[in-house]
């Protein structure tokens, strides 16, 4: 289930994108929540977020995190340190 409402609005999530560093998933998650691959995560705001590779359709929200893709923030900032996520089996 996802939401179309949004807790931040555009500039404000802009402002934490550019803030926020991601943590790269390895290998990629499918979360079925979504129907994709999580390739990385990170905070932003009060909430969890997760990267998909390509667009991602406006902004999701999915069980509590919200959903951008990778294509939408070429910016993006990532750690070295790879995510909690990563190493999980599917």
């Amino acid at each position: 289930m996802s939401l179309a409402i949004n807790p931040l609005s555009l500039e404000e999530l802009a402002e934490e994108m550019h803030q926020a560093v991601w943590r790269r998933v390895e290998p990629p998650l499918w979360w079925d929540s979504i129907s994709d691959y999580v390739i990385a995560d990170g905070v932003l705001g009060d909430l969890r977020g997760h990267m998909v590779a390509g667009h991602v359709e406006g902004i999701r929200i999915v069980r509590n995190a919200y959903v951008v893709g990778a294509a939408d923030w070429p910016s993006a900032l990532f750690d070295k340190e790879p995510s909690h996520l990563s190493g999980r089996a599917d």
